[in-house]
């Protein structure tokens, strides 16, 4: 990322972030050389770490007005340093950043729909690695909102968004809020745009891992049955004999020739036309010429600071083969 952890004295730390904000408020367009520099600095006082978190609350709290303009800037070098800093605040800070990080979510939705390529790629791999960083349940009712947008691109992005929550975040949390994420992607399932039904169906078959009745249940009532049955065929082993039994009727689980997912890292780059935000990938798969069955990654998050390591485990599900791809 181009941080470097800077030596201060944590009696200055007060001193040196009031000269931070006042570089960041100014909107001289001249000026974006010292907002980036104040950005760089700031970054590396987080992570030289020689203050408790809690000692950032202050700041943390003047930062809902001061961060939204510099992910809102007109010049992709701006977002995108500003972008790998909110990378990096949400690793050292997790829990206490997530109020903050809430107010800037809607500046870096907003970037998604932009036409300056390195500035909607630097948003978008920002909300990736937050979202896998830490499990901030206010990130949801964002993705919920943002399923209706008028905005196609937006709507593919949001779609992988909630396929990362379902894939990685741990099972507790998904129990809490797993009515509103179905209803979430059922409208997906409707979208015109192919990636979003794509996400939506492996986004179901991870959760079907966790909560195989209930998903089977949904299954069998969506009223969009092309989607359903293209679901059923991917289905866990686990899901997929629940829903045998519960409906012998349906002629049994037709299985495709299948295809190796890709690891979520690679989805997200397969967006990207610019240098990653120094994002390591947390899943690696190969990808045989042929293959009839894929290790779904229940990936594992190792982010530091105060929330702690977080894991799932791997399973083994069927993918549907290209042939379904139109769905």
């Amino acid at each position: 990322s181009g941080f470097k952890s800077i030596k201060f004295d944590p009696k200055t730390l007060n001193s040196d972030l009031t000269k931070i904000e006042e570089k960041l408020k100014d909107r001289n367009p001249d000026h974006w050389k010292q907002r980036e520099e104040a950005i760089r600095r700031l970054t590396g006082l987080i992570l030289s770490r020689v203050v408790e978190p809690e000692v950032w609350l202050p700041f943390l709290k003047r930062a809902k007005t001061i961060l939204p303009l510099q992910i809102e800037d007109l010049r992709s070098s701006i977002v995108r340093i500003m972008s790998a800093s909110i990378v990096v605040m949400c690793k050292e800070f997790q829990e206490l950043f997530f109020e903050t990080f809430e107010v800037l979510l809607p500046s870096l939705y907003k970037q998604l729909g932009v036409n300056i390529i390195p500035i909607k790629e630097s948003a978008h791999e920002c909300i990736c690695q937050a979202i896998e960083l830490t499990e901030n349940e206010r990130i949801l009712k964002h993705i919920y909102t943002n399923t209706n947008s008028k905005n196609k691109a937006i709507r593919s992005r949001n779609s992988l968004y909630l396929r990362i929550i379902c894939e990685v975040w741990d099972e507790s949390t998904l129990e809490k809020n797993l009515s509103e994420m179905l209803s979430a992607l059922e409208v997906m399932f409707s979208d015109g745009e192919l990636e979003s039904r794509k996400n939506a169906r492996i986004a179901l078959c991870a959760l079907s891992e966790c909560f195989p009745e209930s998903i089977v249940e949904f299954i069998a009532q969506l009223s969009d049955k092309r989607q359903s049955n293209e679901i059923i065929k991917m289905l866990p082993e686990t899901a997929a004999k629940i829903f045998e039994e519960r409906y012998p009727d349906s002629g049994g689980i037709e299985r495709a020739t299948s295809i190796t997912l890709q690891p979520i890292s690679e989805v997200v780059n397969s967006f990207t036309n610019t240098q990653s935000i120094s994002t390591q990938s947390r899943s690696s798969v190969s990808v045989p010429s042929t293959t009839t069955t894929k290790q779904v990654s229940k990936l594992s998050t190792g982010a530091g600071g105060v929330g702690g390591p977080k894991s799932k485990v791997t399973t083994t599900a069927t993918i549907a083969n290209n042939n379904n791809n139109n769905n």
